[in-house]
Protein backbone atom coordinates (compact mmCIF):
# COMPACT_ATOMS: atom_id res chain seq x y z
CA UNK A 1 0.00 0.00 0.00
CA UNK A 2 1.19 3.01 -1.30
CA UNK A 3 1.13 6.07 1.17
CA UNK A 4 0.51 9.72 -0.21
CA UNK A 5 1.82 12.25 2.17
CA UNK A 6 0.69 15.12 0.83
CA UNK A 7 -2.72 14.00 0.78
CA UNK A 8 -2.40 12.93 4.39
CA UNK A 9 -0.84 16.37 4.75
CA UNK A 10 -3.76 17.97 3.24
CA UNK A 11 -6.45 16.17 5.24
CA UNK A 12 -4.42 16.71 8.49
CA UNK A 13 -4.13 20.77 7.64
CA UNK A 14 -7.93 20.57 6.74
CA UNK A 15 -8.57 19.30 10.15
CA UNK A 16 -6.50 21.56 12.16
CA UNK A 17 -8.06 24.28 10.43
CA UNK A 18 -11.80 23.86 11.22
CA UNK A 19 -12.85 25.82 14.39
CA UNK A 20 -15.35 22.73 15.75
CA UNK A 21 -14.08 19.50 17.51
CA UNK A 22 -14.99 16.99 14.56
CA UNK A 23 -15.78 17.15 11.01
CA UNK A 24 -17.92 14.56 9.16
CA UNK A 25 -16.08 12.67 6.64
CA UNK A 26 -18.25 13.96 3.70
CA UNK A 27 -17.92 17.28 4.68
CA UNK A 28 -14.12 17.18 4.43
CA UNK A 29 -14.25 15.87 1.37
CA UNK A 30 -15.90 18.66 -0.16
CA UNK A 31 -12.94 20.89 1.30
CA UNK A 32 -10.28 19.19 -0.11
CA UNK A 33 -12.19 19.00 -3.65
CA UNK A 34 -12.28 22.53 -3.65
CA UNK A 35 -9.03 22.79 -2.41
CA UNK A 36 -7.67 20.56 -5.04
CA UNK A 37 -9.65 20.98 -8.13
CA UNK A 38 -11.06 17.71 -8.56
CA UNK A 39 -13.74 16.72 -10.60
CA UNK A 40 -14.58 13.25 -8.54
CA UNK A 41 -14.31 12.82 -4.31
CA UNK A 42 -11.96 10.20 -3.20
Amino acid sequence: MKQDMELIKLILQTLAENENFFMLSDHLAKQIQAITNEKKRF
